[in-house]
């Protein structure tokens, strides 16, 4: 594990290779924030497990990211292995269509390289899969008490490349209802645990059952929105600041009784040769 020190805070990466025990098939191996910690206030990230010292690798803890496109997989039969970009391959076990949230076996993680500094880690790749194929690299940085995590992406194959990419930060329940607001005007379903005070914060039901969580999509009017600039509610730092360099293709959220997650998605295709960057930071109060 890669540890980034920054002010008064460290920010703990997963290694590809090292922490592999770590990793499944969900989560991009390179990049991988695991934990952010204050000097003072202790961790300052959850999980679907929160406290737990060894979360599922399904479920993982901090802030992982994900690509949620699986090029080629409609054609994977079961027993034959699929292609997750950031992972490997993973064993197809069932289930329509291919999902890692039924396929959790990986057959063979990607290979990374990695260079860290006392304030950053860069993390590389090549993969492909039949027609498709990709370089990535992920870059996670800590400057004071802001963590920075980017991707750049190229396509390197002959097809074009479906990316779908999204970040699933985990925070810990703060005392109160409220849970986020943003600069765009997120609308919630009446059906849901979640609903919207007239400040425009989000909030929890104090009436669901928790335990058995909630997920839901945000809705917003999509044409018109920019990059994210959240304010998150923590119950050790006041509140985080959660901004991207790019508008949200779509905004679920997810939470049970141990932690709360936006997901801010980022969607495109590209063309062979094509390449994309993109990224989003999070800034923790002293």
């Amino acid at each position: 594990m890669h540890t980034l020190q920054g002010d008064r805070l460290q920010v703990l990466v997963l290694d590809p290779a090292e922490d592999r025990d770590r990793l499944g098939s969900r989560y991009c191996a390179g990049g991988s924030i695991y934990q952010v910690v204050d000097a003072t206030r202790g961790p300052l990230l959850a999980g679907p497990q929160w406290p737990a010292e060894r979360p599922d690798v399904f479920h993982g803890q901090g802030a992982p990211e994900a690509f949620n496109g699986y090029p080629g997989a409609e054609a994977v039969s079961v027993g034959a292995e699929a292609w997750v970009i950031g992972v490997g391959l993973v064993r197809r076990s069932g289930g329509e269509p291919f999902q890692p949230r039924t396929s959790r076996e990986v057959t063979r993680f990607a290979a990374w390289d990695v260079q860290s500094t006392r304030l950053s880690v860069t993390m590389g790749t090549q993969q492909s899969f039949g027609g498709w194929g990709c370089r990535l690299h992920k870059t996670v940085a800590v400057s004071g008490r802001t963590v920075r995590s980017e991707t750049a992406l190229a396509c390197t194959g002959g097809a074009p490349l479906p990316v779908r990419w999204f970040a699933h930060p985990f925070f810990p329940l703060p005392a109160g209802r409220r849970l986020f607001r943003a600069n765009i005007a997120f609308a919630v379903p009446e059906s849901s645990g979640f609903d919207r005070n007239p400040e425009g914060w989000i909030c929890r039901r104090s009436g669901h059952d928790w335990q058995t969580g909630c997920f839901v999509q945000l809705d917003y009017d999509r044409a018109a929105a920019g990059p994210l600039d959240i304010e998150q509610a923590h119950p050790l730092v006041g509140r985080v600041t959660v901004r991207t360099d790019f508008a949200p293709t779509s905004f679920p959220i997810w939470g049970n009784d141990c932690t709360f997650s936006f997901e801010p998605y980022w969607e495109r295709t590209l063309a062979p040769g094509e390449s994309a960057e993109w990224a989003i930071e999070y800034a923790f109060p002293g």
